[in-house]
């Protein structure tokens, strides 16, 4: 699905304004009231927790707000689930708190049910990436963390695993980062602004309420009537190693936009690197959607040894592949090796030439 122009539209014109069709946590977040997303406790002696269903929050307003009242409020007070205030508070949550990960998929399974009509129409086809997310260790993770907690701690085993797995990817693809009225950070799904396919040079942005979490959108360039409407998924600032990289782990597609595509980034030069030996020199990627001369050595060898494993190349074969892999190695830790030792460039020339030794004697071994 994609979103195209009915009509030409002019520079600035604000073209939809939508409402989350949920809103809530971001995923790896800190502990944090489940209402206003506020650190949480905001008094190291003041913990304040739901008097109905033992979770946190700020304190007797938060806790009879709707987002929590009528959402998983109802759900932990029926299976009796109670939060865990040492577990999160115990210093070891920079990688988020694992019981605060199941909040936001079940607001989104919930209101699944309660809004059937409109989840209908606009998110349940929604992409997911089911079939490359279940490749990625976050698979697991929410396998744990959320499908297995929601089905077994909290009695929801009229949801499928498939089914949370899928409200775990669309939430992981789709949701927008939404800011509170006191800056703290959550997410929102807006389905229909979320239709707008990414492009790192969008003509479009975006900016939603810190009141209200509605989201408006505006057009950033002049566009066509039948022009499509593109956003961008990743910072803008970002050279195109960084931005591909970004995208591809996210949001799961390799990015082949006209900027990730250019060398010289549009004439932005944000990849380039300027010669340190001349007044006008700058260095462009000979490839701007290829690997670094350093990566390529590594996709070759599993490729090579992932053959012979599997019977389609011979020994001989396997041996051309390897002398053809430590080649390009070679070749990298000449070019690195021009850097000095103590910058991030020497040093990895320095691990690459004791990769050439390991890779040597493996050849040797064959």
């Amino acid at each position: 699905r994609y979103m195209v122009a009915n009509r030409e539209l002019h520079v600035g014109e604000e073209i939809i304004t939508e409402m989350p069709f949920v809103i809530g946590p971001k995923a790896c977040t800190y502990p944090l009231c489940l209402s206003c997303f506020t650190p949480w406790p905001l008094e190291p002696d003041d913990k304040p927790l739901c008097s109905k269903c033992g979770w946190p929050v700020c304190g007797e307003e938060c806790e009879n707000a709707p987002q929590h009242k009528d959402y998983e409020c109802q759900v932990f007070a029926q299976a009796n689930e109670k939060f865990n205030v040492d577990a999160a508070l115990d210093g070891n949550s920079e990688n988020g708190v694992p019981q605060l990960e199941c909040i936001t998929p079940l607001r989104l399974l919930l209101e699944s049910e309660r809004n059937v009509e409109r989840w209908n129409k606009e998110v349940k086809d929604m992409e997911a990436h089911n079939k490359t997310r279940c490749q990625k260790s976050q698979w697991k993770s929410d396998q744990i963390n959320i499908v297995d907690y929601l089905r077994k701690r909290l009695k929801l085993d009229r949801f499928s695993e498939e089914y949370i797995q899928t409200i775990c990817g669309i939430l992981e693809i789709n949701t927008f980062e939404v800011r509170t009225a006191k800056g703290f950070s959550a997410r929102g799904l807006y389905p229909t602004v979320a239709m707008m396919n990414h492009s790192c040079v969008s003509n479009t942005s975006h900016s939603i309420s810190p009141i209200d979490y509605r989201i408006r959108l505006r057009t950033t360039l002049k566009i066509p009537a039948g022009g499509e409407l593109y956003a961008s998924y990743t910072h803008s600032l970002l050279p195109t190693i960084l931005r591909r990289e970004h995208l591809l782990e996210g949001k799961h597609f390799a990015c082949a936009c006209p900027r990730c595509s250019d060398p010289t980034e549009l004439g932005t030069h944000m990849s380039s690197l300027k010669c340190n030996k001349c007044d006008n020199g700058i260095v462009l990627p000979l490839d701007s959607l290829g690997m670094t001369l350093y990566e390529l050595h590594a996709p070759l060898l599993f490729l090579a040894k992932g053959q012979w494993n599997a019977g389609v190349i011979d020994e001989a074969k396997l041996k051309s592949k390897m002398i053809e892999a430590a080649n390009i190695l070679k070749e990298a830790v000449m070019i690195l090796s021009l850097e000095s030792s103590e910058t991030s460039e020497g040093q990895i020339g320095l691990v690459a030439k004791e990769s050439i030794i390991q890779l040597e004697q493996s050849i040797n071994d064959l």
